[in-house]
């Protein structure tokens, strides 16, 4: 019966994959969940470990993330934290985990839990720069992303995080960002200008507050 069960899941799926054919985005809801309960038949049949799991398991993640992303663009945002709470829980890899954080970490800024995001983003900045510290670009990407939370949305926030705890990403950031022009750089640059207000003790002096006014003017010309 269990891999009856199985079986009629994945054809499922894939049933539903042909049939929606260029439209797969908008049941990419119904196959990850198609797809996850395959998987866990799968993985829980005493003949586990063939392709088919694996493969499972891999349609199963892309489509949740997917899911994830359709409903953040809708503000269906519990469905969109849902959709990446299974993407996380199905991540094989370190990138894959990294993703699926992200995933989460902006379900919850939109949905005003700037704490939840600011823990889920960083932590996918610290497991991106593990497994592939040469992506620089990337790496800058999610720590202006990161940063964003506490520097331009702290009022999504119910603990301000202490400077000494995002101090390092905004290093790493700058550090990885490159000199070119960049939209990476960008943001990481308003994180900067913010940072005195945002991340320092009060005001910042009256020199970071002019810094402030010229890097805005430089990125709204750039």
């Amino acid at each position: 019966p269990r891999r009856g069960r199985q079986l009629a899941r994945a054809h499922g799926a894939e049933w539903s994959e042909r049939r929606a054919g260029e439209r797969r985005r908008r049941v990419a809801d119904v196959l990850a969940q198609h797809y996850a309960q395959a998987y866990r038949l799968s993985r829980d049949d005493v003949r586990r470990g063939g392709p088919e799991e694996s493969r499972y398991r891999t349609e199963a993640f892309r489509y949740a993330l997917l899911a994830s992303d359709q409903a953040r663009s809708k503000l269906a945002l519990s469905a969109a934290e849902r959709q990446a709470e299974l993407a996380l829980s199905l991540a094989t890899t370190p990138l894959d985990r990294s993703r699926a954080l992200e995933a989460l970490g902006e379900s919850f800024l939109l949905d005003s839990e700037g704490d939840q995001a600011w823990r889920c983003l960083k932590e996918s900045v610290d497991i991106r720069l593990e497994a592939n510290p040469a992506d620089t670009r990337e790496i800058a990407r999610l720590c202006a992303k990161a940063l964003e939370v506490p520097a331009r949305t702290r009022g999504s926030m119910r603990f301000r995080p202490p400077r000494e705890e995002a101090s390092p990403y905004l290093e790493l950031g700058m550090a990885s960002v490159g000199p070119a022009d960049s939209e990476e750089l960008a943001r990481l640059l308003i994180v900067k200008a913010l940072w005195p207000a945002s991340l320092g003790e009060g005001r910042g002096t009256e020199q970071e507050e002019l810094d402030v006014v010229k890097t805005t003017t430089a990125i709204q010309n750039y």
